[in-house]
């Protein structure tokens, strides 16, 4: 059976952080999962190169109070991760995120993804799915997501963050080729299961989480919350239950339909045990769930898509080279033009967009559902 706990923490001070993890550790006996001298690639989320504050990120110092922990256990820690947008480099993101000192000034070291080279498994039905070999370099990974909502899969958490370990312009283009939430469950449940047996630990950063249009553009809120479980699906499962969604989540059901979600126990360090109340979810969420058998009729009518806000604009160009469809292209005024015909509404482009100028907006008839 799996072990899920949760702990409570105000703040991003680092040692409240390591004293927690270090007693909810102790509660689940998930450090008997490591052995001294193990090579341990500690995966944050990454998506862009953002400041700490933003709250898009692991935020540095939990990544900080991590890389401690796990050379207290004897282990030798990396760090490593594969943001999102076309042609970020992982150390440049490593770098202007603070989690690239942090992690150095721990004990650990920051590698980039990108000189690992990639591995290609075939699913059932022949897809190709395509994986770091980072993989191959580690003895196990200890997954460190960040608690955020998601335009796409309604939450980010932990089996989501295994998304990072696919490299490069890679993942944009995978939002081409599966850009529904069922898709992309589908395909976060393919890499999962190629990469679960390696994961020893998830650590997850709840202590200020993101709510409403996430996971880049939404609003963030303090829940002072810290996570571990030695399964990535427990805990997913467990954080879906704890918020209070009416629904399982998309990845959730899809995990469930490969009976991939165990049986887990949840515990509370102290017993402080505590509840979500009203996490807003995506705008867009609902309007996703509208059945395919409606028709191109619902899907004209009934629909989000993305706009610019051009007094938040700056014209970098970042919406542009990361759309799988390619379709936006940079005015001579120096702002998007959407071309909408070619828009497949994954919402990179609000996902990615460093200043919040992407806007969902709502058709007339979506305000309703």
């Amino acid at each position: 059976m799996a072990h899920v706990a949760f702990g409570k923490v105000e703040d991003y001070d680092e040692e409240k952080i390591l004293s927690v993890i270090e007693k909810l550790f102790s509660l689940t006996g998930i450090d008997r999962n490591f052995k001294p001298g193990e090579r341990i690639l500690l995966k944050p989320n990454v998506l862009a190169p953002r400041k700490a504050e933003m709250g898009i990120t692991t935020n540095p110092q939990f990544v900080s109070a991590t890389v401690k922990f796990l050379r207290t256990l004897g282990l030798e820690v990396i760090v490593s991760d594969s943001p999102g947008g076309a042609g970020t480099k992982s150390m440049f993101a490593m770098k202007e995120t603070g989690i690239y000192d942090a992690a150095v000034n721990a004990g650990a070291k920051v590698v980039p993804i990108e000189k690992f080279g990639i591995k290609t498994f075939k699913s059932d039905g022949g897809a190709k799915i395509h994986i770091s070999k980072i993989i191959y370099d580690v003895d196990g990974i200890v997954n460190l997501p960040k608690l955020k909502t998601h335009s796409l899969t309604l939450l980010t958490l932990a089996v989501k963050n295994c998304y990072g370990l696919v490299p490069g312009f890679m993942k944009t283009r995978y939002h081409f080729y599966y850009p529904t939430p069922r898709k992309f469950s589908w395909l976060l449940s393919e890499i999962y299961e190629r990469v679960r047996d390696k994961i020893r630990a998830v650590i997850l950063d709840g202590i200020v989480a993101m709510e409403g249009n996430g996971p880049s553009a939404g609003d963030l809120r303090k829940l002072g919350l810290i996570g571990i479980s030695d399964d990535c699906a427990a805990i997913d499962d467990a954080l879906e239950k704890l918020l209070g969604l009416d629904k399982p989540s998309p990845v959730i059901k899809e995990l469930k339909k490969r009976k991939l979600v165990p049986d887990y126990k949840v515990s509370w360090l102290n017993g402080e045990e505590t509840k979500i109340h009203d996490f807003a979810i995506p705008s867009n969420w609902k309007m996703r769930l509208i059945p395919s058998f409606l028709g191109t009729l619902a899907n004209r009518l009934i629909q989000i898509y993305p706009v610019v806000d051009e007094s938040l604009c700056t014209g970098c160009g970042e919406c542009a080279s990361s759309c799988p469809a390619n379709a936006i292209n940079i005015s001579s005024n120096g702002l998007p033009k959407f071309d909408y015909k070619r828009c497949i509404r994954c919402l990179c482009c609000h996902e990615i967009c460093p200043s919040k100028a992407i806007k969902l907006k709502r058709t007339f008839l979506t305000r309703f559902v």
